[in-house]
C-alpha cells in the first residue's frame, strides 16, 4: 500500500500542489491556479501508461487525470497543506488497487472515476466552506 503513495502520490504532489501551486499562487487568482494546475497535470497523463487502447479512451484517461488533479488542487487550496493532496492522490491509487472491477469497458470506468473525483473535490470544498462559516470552538480553560 505504501508503494503508490511513496512512488506516485508524494513526489507528484510535491511538484504540482507544492511547487507549481505556490509559484502560480503568487501571480494568479485562485481560480486560474486551480484550472492551470489541474489541466496541465491531466494533460501530461496523455503519455502515461494506462489501460487505454483507443484514442477516445486515452482522452478519457486525460479527463480522469484532470479530475484527479482538480480534487488534489482543491484539497491543497482548502487545507493549505500539500499533505491533504497527497492523501487524496494516494487514496485514489490505493482505492484502485483494492476495488475489484472488471475491465469490460474501460471508457465507462474512466468516466465514472472522473465523476467521483469531481464529486470528491466538491465535497472537500463544501466541508471547508462549512467550517469557515462556524465559530471556532474555544479551548477549555485550565484551572
Amino acid at each position: 500500500m505504501a508503494i503508490p503513495v511513496l512512488n506516485q502520490a508524494f513526489p507528484e504532489e510535491l511538484v504540482w500542489r507544492g511547487h507549481v501551486y505556490d509559484t502560480l499562487s503568487a501571480r494568479l487568482s485562485p481560480r486560474a491556479v486551480v484550472i492551470i494546475v489541474s489541466g496541465v497535470f491531466g494533460a501530461l497523463h496523455i503519455v502515461s501508461q494506462s489501460g487505454a487502447d483507443t484514442l477516445i479512451e486515452k482522452l478519457l484517461y486525460v479527463v480522469m487525470a484532470t479530475a484527479l488533479g482538480f480534487a488534489c488542487t482543491v484539497a491543497r487550496m482548502r487545507s493549505g497543506a500539500v499533505w491533504m493532496a497527497v492523501g487524496v492522490h494516494g487514496g485514489f491509487h490505493i482505492g484502485l488497487r483494492l476495488t475489484p472491477t472488471q475491465a469490460t469497458n474501460y471508457g465507462v470506468q474512466l468516466v465514472l472515476m472522473a465523476g467521483a473525483l469531481t464529486l470528491a473535490a466538491w465535497v472537500i470544498d463544501m466541508v471547508y466552506r462549512a467550517r469557515a462559516g462556524r465559530e471556532p470552538v474555544a479551548a477549555p480553560e485550565r484551572v
